[in-house]
């Protein structure tokens, strides 16, 4: 998974989200929502001022790459734990016999229960 880290990106350029909203021109609700925690999503030209006010802020070059975060989630299957595996593995659904329902028709026994909504 990828992320788009700004707070942690200005933590480490010791730059408040409140001087980022100046030098961005950006609304004080975008740059503190994406400061204060990871997006997995974002507006290209959000992300464009934020690039750019934050060039001009360090006086370096920053590119969208600095401001991305991976973050790497296991395979289901990666245990070394041989009970976890085998419980992972096991075929828990046994193979059963049909159900014998005798002289009634299953199809027969009644209306499937639905949510109905009240007008007021």
């Amino acid at each position: 998974m990828i992320r788009l880290n700004i707070g942690s990106y200005l933590q480490q350029k010791n730059i408040t989200p409140y001087r980022l909203v100046k030098e961005s021109g950006l609304a004080p609700n975008t740059v503190y929502t994406l400061a204060r925690s990871p997006a997995k999503r974002v507006d290209l030209d959000t992300l464009g001022s934020i690039v750019e006010a934050l060039t001009r802020l360090t006086g370096q070059p920053v590119t969208p790459n600095d401001l991305l975060e991976v973050i790497e989630t296991p395979a289901p299957l990666e245990t070394t734990d041989s009970d976890a595996r085998a419980w992972l593995t096991a075929d828990l659904a046994p193979n059963l016999e049909p159900y014998d329902w005798g002289e009634i028709n299953p199809d027969t026994l009644g209306k499937a229960v639905t949510k109905s909504r009240t007008h007021q």
